[in-house]
């Protein structure tokens, strides 16, 4: 199987090997064999929170009530970069606080910073308490 990739996407796909000149390519044309290898396309996630994804659920809470949008676009970021090298190539982020969802698809789409295509829904929308409350119904008097 041959993959010919121009300009970072997928140009063509040949059954068997074909060399570059072969295919009306440049000679210096990089050649990666991967006939030992699988190629896949690329996971899609469909539920995701890249704000803070990866850690634990009281963790998660800390984190939201004592830190702040400014720490969730750093862990955003580092989420992202973590979730296109496991093979994810799109994302349905959903539920993201503020506006840190919104941003980092910007800039993974500006090519600042390296991510998966994401599919963003902005803000939880959830009643006092609900699932998307982000304080959990948590009294004033117990945050810290």
């Amino acid at each position: 199987m041959t993959i010919v990739v121009i300009d970072d996407r997928i140009d063509r796909v040949i059954a068997g090997y074909a060399q570059p000149d072969n295919l009306g390519l440049d000679e210096d044309t990089t050649v990666i064999d991967l006939k030992d290898q699988w190629v896949t396309p690329g996971l899609i996630d469909c539920h995701t929170h890249l704000t803070g994804q990866l850690k634990p659920a009281i963790e998660r809470m800390r984190s939201r009530m004592q830190e702040g949008e400014a720490h969730s676009a750093i862990d955003a970021v580092a989420n992202a970069r973590k979730t296109l090298m496991a093979g994810f190539t799109t994302v349905r982020n959903v539920g993201s606080g503020g506006s840190v969802g919104l941003a980092l698809r910007d800039r993974i789409n500006q090519g600042v910073v390296p991510g998966p295509r994401m599919f963003v829904s902005g803000p939880p929308v959830s009643v006092t308490g609900g699932h998307g409350d982000p304080t959990n119904a948590l009294s004033p008097a117990l945050r810290p």
